[in-house]
């Protein structure tokens, strides 16, 4: 039976309606445990970052490719999936954090020290020896967020709602970089859904609080304000996000440089050597004044497991970039995480997996759309759909065989 035009639409429009429920079920979850199960096929949905709620969306994009839908059209369906991920992830956290599962590190001890500097105290960690706040991988964006904690009668509530925000908000950014990069509508929401549903993207917003949080946004916004001409817009965001941490620095740090040397612009150049230059005072400089260990010598001094290393770097890289990793400017962006598996086993099995690895997230998504830019404009609809479903069938073995390896590797270090 062949359907109408208008009938593809309608049943389309219905596909992805069923995909925002999936996402907004959240809402209604009482438990992580809820979540987990509604999300994923248990025994190997847990392994892919792009979750099995986009499988509803694909079918609606399948069917929407034949119909024509409007610009409006898809603009509300990007404006429902930003919605739904933001309440997702602040219900996530939210949950987490009034039932009392949210910790010290990683949420307390940012918390406490941005209270103290919105009520005029100086923005040090009471609970480390009153060592500054910022010092600990150079987050100096901390002073943005800390008004965050005098609204309501809760510190951190806002912190989290306004960091699931920024997380949800890639969606919206990476569409509008495909637009700019003059992509249809439709594949720029195919690559803007499936980029953001990553799973490690997922966790950082739903673990406590992350600043890093705001480098997938910022980073595409960077790259917005590039390929526009806008290059005052371009160097406070790419600043902004160097000032997240020290991992961010890096990462946009070498995207800012590939954009300047493709063709060569002085300007951004610059930028990018700004970018650097904090990256390494971070790291380097920074523990000596703050008096917060140096990460890269605590990294740094373990015996390397170069097949951990290796396994991390290239299963982490694949599963979250995709598509993506076929283009160099993925390899150049995520060069710093690269090099870090391959200094520290401990890095690799700590960080990769989670809340350095989502870093790559963005990065991976500009190589899609750079790798999506060497076909024709005639295939690169049917070719950003293929891509996202194959993404989440190769995912699933590269996620097993990549965590079985590193629970193997910390198990082995922790005895």
């Amino acid at each position: 039976m062949t359907l109408a035009s208008s009938q593809r639409r309608y049943l389309g429009l219905m596909f992805f309606a069923a995909w925002i429920a999936l996402r907004a079920g959240l809402l209604g979850a009482a438990t992580t445990q809820l979540r987990v199960a509604a999300f994923y096929v248990p025994g190997i949905g847990h392994f892919l970052h792009v979750d099995l709620s986009w499988l509803a969306f694909a079918a609606a994009i399948a069917l929407l490719l034949r119909s024509d839908p409007s610009e409006m059209a898809i603009r509300v369906c990007l404006a429902a999936m930003t919605a739904a991920q933001a309440a997702s992830h602040a219900t996530a956290n939210l949950q987490r954090y009034y039932s009392a599962n949210a910790l010290a590190w990683d949420l307390a001890n940012f918390v406490q020290p941005m209270w103290r500097a919105a009520h005029g105290a100086s923005m040090s960690a009471t609970w480390s020896g009153d060592q500054p706040l910022w010092g600990d991988h150079g987050s100096f964006v901390f002073f943005l967020f800390a008004p965050l904690t005098r609204v309501g009668s809760d510190p951190a509530t806002w912190l989290i709602v306004v960091q699931s925000v920024l997380t949800a908000a890639f969606a919206p950014s990476l569409y509008f970089l495909a637009r700019r990069l003059d992509f249809d509508c439709v594949t720029s929401l195919t690559v803007s859904a499936a980029i953001t549903s990553s799973r490690a993207l997922a966790n950082a917003a739903a673990f406590d609080f992350h600043p890093e949080c705001a480098l997938p946004v910022l980073l595409t916004l960077s790259c917005w304000f590039h390929f526009s001409s806008r290059a005052h817009m371009f160097a406070l965001t790419v600043l902004l996000a160097a000032g997240l941490k020290d991992g961010a620095a890096m990462v946009v740090a070498m995207t800012a440089a590939w954009l300047g040397l493709r063709p060569w612009r002085t300007q951004t150049m610059l930028v990018a050597s700004c970018a650097a230059a904090i990256a390494c005072f971070d790291v380097l400089i920074l523990p000596r004044l703050s008096g917060w260990p140096s990460y890269l010598r605590m990294n740094s001094s373990a015996e390397v497991d170069y097949l951990t290393a290796m396994n991390s770097t290239i299963g982490r890289a694949v599963s979250q970039g995709g598509l993506g990793w076929l283009h160099p400017i993925s390899w150049f962006g995520g060069a710093p995480w690269a090099l870090a598996a391959g200094l520290s086993p401990k890095l690799a099995v700590k960080g990769i997996a989670f809340q350095y690895g989502f870093l790559w997230v963005p990065v991976g998504a500009l190589g899609t759309l750079f790798a999506l830019r060497w076909l024709p404009a005639s295939m690169r609809k049917q070719s950003a759909v293929a891509w996202a479903i194959l993404t989440i069938a190769v995912n699933a073995p590269l996620e097993l065989s990549d965590d079985l390896l590193l629970h193997h590797a910390e198990f082995t270090q922790l005895r």
